[in-house]
């Protein structure tokens, strides 16, 4: 199963990345070039930076729950109480706790983005789209605009549905033999729709560095406070990094590859 799933993500990788791959140095100068122009990438696709322990979590439930006992009104101790319970993949008793909170004080932002994320990471899309549009309504610019791109990644999986769940990676690679003039077969291969292809306008081969910039930055956000293993944002990641047809931007083919493995 394990070698099988190294040949997917090889495959899968090589295909995703554009074609100068093959013109790139893959060398430890490179990787630091590019994890000086994408800092803590690196850390984030491996999950080495500080983060609290699913130990952790269980603690905060118990904790919380006392807390709520004796002060039931307070609704940040049902934003922690659900947060924890969604770290621990509980995902309905998430949803539940803060529509709990949301009966005691309606309508508020954290509310209405918690229960979106809830919502998404228990493959509730459609759902938890309407709650992420109604924080986003409230507070268009929360978490440095972080939900714009949650929302677009939502929709991005959702278009990615052919009569059932989505399956990885969500951009299909589909491969066939070339024959070269030698008379050597060579295999190619080319990746459906991509994260990056989605976002970008459809007139134009590649995103505004400046809005490339801020999806990168949005889905490590993502990776950070949310899900640092998940393959959907891996994918998303690696997708974003790998787009280097525009001359006024650079990309980062090794962290990429990474986010692929």
């Amino acid at each position: 199963m394990v070698k099988r799933f190294r040949i997917v993500a090889l495959t899968a990788a090589v295909f995703l990345l554009p074609s100068a791959l093959l013109a790139c140095y893959w060398d430890y100068d490179t990787l630091q070039m590019e994890r000086s122009r994408f800092p803590d990438t690196l850390e984030l696709i491996t999950g080495k930076f500080l983060r609290h322990s699913n130990e952790f979590y269980e603690w905060r439930i118990q904790d919380r729950l006392k807390q709520i006992e004796g002060d039931p009104s307070n609704p940040a101790l049902y934003d922690d109480l659900a947060v924890a319970y969604d770290k621990l993949g509980q995902h309905q008793k998430a949803v539940d706790t803060i529509l709990a909170k949301d009966r005691l004080r309606p309508g508020l932002y954290e509310t209405e983005a918690n229960l979106g994320t809830f919502l998404l990471h228990d493959g509730r899309f459609e759902d938890g789209l309407r709650h992420v549009d109604r924080a986003l309504e409230i507070n268009p610019d929360a978490h440095f605009g972080r939900e714009k791109y949650q929302k677009a990644l939502a929709e991005y999986v959702l278009s990615r549905r052919q009569g059932g769940p989505p399956k990885l990676p969500l951009a299909k690679v589909e491969s066939s033999g070339r024959q070269d003039p030698d008379g050597a077969v060579r295999q190619v291969g080319r990746a459906s729709e991509t994260f990056h292809e989605f976002l970008r306008p459809k007139e134009s081969r590649s995103l505004d560095p400046g809005e490339r910039a801020a999806a990168i930055k949005g889905v490590l956000g993502m990776m950070k406070f949310s899900n640092h293993s998940s393959p959907v944002l891996l994918e998303a990641l690696g997708t974003l990094l790998s787009d280097g047809r525009d001359v006024r931007e650079v990309d980062a083919k090794q962290l990429a590859a990474r986010a692929f493995f």
